[in-house]
């Protein structure tokens, strides 16, 4: 299954992935990022860190003690290319080759696939409405080695990780001497109260390694993310990226450090917010007053379809057309009969293009 439709292209409605492009301060951005092509022009002297810059490492550091409350030094602060560079840090500098990891399913396809690259074995463990059933982990693989999860907004399905289960797989890496890689997707684009705070942020939270990026806040071409490191880790990340992956692109960190200094990164994230809770609305109505069984699921809405139906090809007829859902069964990578449905991203569907986006995913259903 390919993961993406043409890249370096305006999104099509229902992508997934990907922020609305029209609600970005792009004047702002653009007067930032000229700024920072001056100061980087000043800065040749010399090799960059391969952490990343400071100044934005401690931007970062501050703004998860906000947002995530999670308190860490800059130095535990690791700039990456987004987060499949940082799972790949994370998993180079744990040593996990040739040990088992838990994954949720279902589960986000990329994130499976990195773990078996990684040369890991991996040992699904369900998901339900409390997130990763933890008790079912410790059954079929209790000396997993590590656990990569979604707790603050799983994917596919949105369910944030309760409580119990947050104390649950953090007694479960104490006392198995594992670790924890948090994948803190769209946690911050939570739409439906509060976001709860990062799995990172508790007790025991030594045992995490914390993944964020900026890719569906700001845009996948930013090309950064970040990594927060236990301090136990620290040195083992720092070698592993100044010999594998050094932190990239001087010149657009420098600007987003100061999109973020200046507040303008959380008056962002409010405005999104806002926007997608808008857009998900209106495209929960639209699609139900047209018959379809939809269930809301973060920043897109799941369609339901019977098991006969093979969605992966709908999927391709969609992108056809000028649309770009995504299947629903390669999230489910270990059941022989994986539910049917499509993920609709509600990012960039919004009142001028809703009814030709619906047209088109008529049409493209009208033929299954």
């Amino acid at each position: 299954m390919r993961f993406s439709g043409p890249h370096s292209a305006k999104p099509l409605p229902f992508k997934m992935g990907v922020p609305a492009y029209d609600v970005f301060p792009a004047k702002l951005w653009s007067r930032m990022r000229s700024t920072a092509v001056r100061a980087d022009a000043l800065m040749y002297w010399n090799y960059s860190d391969p952490r990343g810059e400071q100044i934005l490492r401690e931007q970062i550091a501050s703004h998860v003690a906000l947002s995530r409350q999670i308190v860490c030094h800059p130095d535990q602060v690791f700039i990456t290319g987004g987060y499949r560079q940082g799972l790949q840090l994370a998993l180079t500098s744990l040593g996990a080759r040739g040990g088992t990891a838990w994954v949720e399913e279902p589960g986000y396809p990329v994130g499976l696939r990195a773990l078996e690259l990684a040369g890991l074995t991996v040992s699904p463990v369900p998901v339900d409405d409390e997130g990763i059933c933890v008790a079912q982990g410790i059954v079929s693989a209790p000396s997993a080695v590590v656990a990569l999860v979604t707790p603050g907004q799983q994917a596919p399905t949105g369910v944030v990780m309760s409580a119990k289960r947050r104390s649950a797989i953090l007694e479960w890496a104490i006392a198995n001497d594992a670790s924890i890689i948090e994948d803190d997707y769209l946690s911050e684009l939570k739409l439906d109260g509060r976001a709860q705070p990062a799995l990172a942020s508790m007790n025991n939270g030594e045992r995490v390694i914390y993944l964020g990026s900026f890719s569906k806040t700001i845009s996948p071409a930013l090309g950064l993310g970040f990594m927060v490191a236990p301090r136990s880790l620290v040195p083992g990340v720092l070698e592993a990226t100044t010999m594998t992956a050094p932190a990239p692109n001087r010149t657009t960190q420098l600007a987003l450090a100061e999109f973020i200094s200046g507040g303008h990164y959380l008056r962002h994230l409010r405005k999104m917010k806002a926007v997608y809770s808008e857009r998900r609305a209106l495209l929960a109505r639209e699609i139900r007053a047209r018959g379809f069984d939809v269930e809301e699921a973060g920043l897109a809405l799941i369609l339901h379809l019977s098991n006969a139906v093979d969605d992966v090809a709908l999927a391709q007829r969609g992108v056809e057309s000028g649309i770009a859902p995504f299947p629903l069964s390669p999230y489910y990578h270990f059941s022989t009969t994986p539910p049917r449905g499509l993920l609709l991203g509600v990012s960039n569907v919004h009142g001028q293009n809703v009814d030709l986006a619906i047209g088109s995913l008529d049409r493209v259903l009208g033929g299954f």
